[in-house]
Parts: C-alpha cells; sequence; structure tokens
C-alpha cells in the first residue's frame, strides 16, 4: 500500500512504536527526541514512504501556544540525519484541507501568516542564538538566526509539502555546513523545537511548550543524537 493511501489512523498506528505519545513537558522535566543517524536518506518530495523514516524517532502531542491545552489539528514531526543533513519530516492533520491559507509566494516573505511549520536548532545549547526556519504548505521558505537578526541567515535548505484530504506533509532537509557545524556526534544536545501554524482555527502549538512566542529558546526540548548501531 502507497503512502497516498494510507489515512490517519493507518499511518498513526505504523509509527506509534517509534513516537512519544505526549509531546511537551511533564512534571517540569524537558522533553527529549532522539535522532537516529540513518545510511538511507529520503527522497526530498514530501511523500513519506521512504524506508527510514520507518525507524526513525517522532513525536506528537502538540500544545497550544500559552498552555492553553493541545491543539485540535495535531501533528507528528520525525527527526533523522546523515552525515551532511538533518532531516525532518511533519504530517499536519486538517479536518478542512480546503481551508487552508497559502498566499505568501516569496522567499523570505511573511511566510508565518500562512499554514506553516517550523523548527528551532539552538546547535550551541546557550540557550539564546538558533536557526529558524519557516516552511508554508506551498514551499516557500523562510529563515533567520534567531529573531533578533532576521534576513540576515540564508540557508539553502529544501522542503516539499503533499497535500491529502485530511493531512498535508512536509519533508525538509536542512545541510549542517549553513549552519556553520561539522556533523553532530553521538551523544550531542540541542536545544530544539518543532511548531506548527494553522490558520483557520488559529492554532499555534508546538512539541516543547512556549509561553509567549515561539521563539522563547529557554523552553526548547532537546533534541539527541543517538549512537550509532
Amino acid at each position: 500500500m502507497s503512502q497516498v493511501q494510507w489515512n490517519v489512523k493507518q499511518f498513526a498506528v505504523s509509527f506509534t512504536i517509534f513516537i512519544h505519545l505526549f509531546g511537551g513537558r511533564v512534571d517540569g522535566r524537558v522533553p527529549e527526541w532522539f535522532c537516529r543517524k540513518t545510511y538511507n536518506p529520503p527522497i526530498i518530495d514530501g511523500v513519506l514512504d521512504d524506508r527510514c523514516w520507518r525507524e526513525a524517532h517522532g513525536v506528537t502531542g502538540f500544545s497550544l501556544l500559552g498552555g492553553e491545552g493541545p491543539a485540535t489539528q495535531q501533528t507528528y514531526a520525525f527527526a533523522l540525519h546523515d552525515h551532511s543533513y538533518l532531516y525532518v519530516a511533519f504530517v499536519c492533520l486538517e479536518s478542512q484541507m480546503d481551508s487552508v491559507v497559502a498566499k505568501v509566494s516569496k522567499r523570505d516573505g511573511a511566510v508565518w501568516t500562512d499554514d506553516c511549520v517550523e523548527v528551532f536548532m539552538d546547535t550551541n545549547h546557550d540557550h539564546s542564538t538558533y536557526c529558524h526556519i519557516i516552511a508554508s504548505v506551498a514551499e516557500i521558505r523562510y529563515d533567520e538566526m534567531g529573531r533578533l537578526q532576521p534576513w540576515t541567515w540564508d540557508c539553502d535548505w529544501s522542503v516539499s509539502t503533499v497535500r491529502y484530504s485530511d493531512r498535508w506533509t512536509a519533508e525538509i532537509a536542512i545541510p549542517f555546513w549553513c549552519m556553520h557545524m561539522e556533523t553532530p556526534k553521538p551523544g550531542d544536545i540541542w536545544g530544539f523545537n518543532v511548531n506548527r501554524e494553522e490558520c483557520r482555527l488559529g492554532e499555534l502549538s508546538g512539541w516543547a511548550p512556549t509561553w509567549s512566542l515561539f521563539h522563547e529558546p529557554q523552553y526548547f526540548g532537546h533534541l539527541i543524537f543517538e549512537p550509532e548501531i
């Protein structure tokens, strides 16, 4: 059965073994997400049928900005890496796909006003500096180095999206070199978060809860690069 033919229930069951079913903090603990190394990287086409995604760790249980409870339109996210790239995939459930917003067409435009996903990477784990990318449902890209330095970082990353009847998916590849770093070593830890803007209901949600803005690196979770197996 192809990925295009899967429904949401089948998708969720197929990946349950690798998903931490509840995102965010539990008893004040920082949420953790393990990132495996793959030797068979995905094709960045937005269709999550690559074998490597079945071996990836994933997260869900996105919560609304400001601690207002879980998002009604939930998101699954998965992470992998190889020697050169970090790969992040999203499955954005949406009960009314004909209402998704995709108006922005310019690179580094106001992409956050469309239906989109975001990735925050505090590679130094200093709770201060971080790389930030946004990808819209229409594959329009935005990137910046921290919130106070917008339009000062243009990274050669790629994204592809696909729309289905009950969800849309995004597949992203981010090269380590454009973050001015070498391949992460086993055991390295980044401050990390993934977020989503859903326009129809105005839901702003994320894996690691933030309170006023997505741009709160002190509340990011931990992305832990696993030892090779």
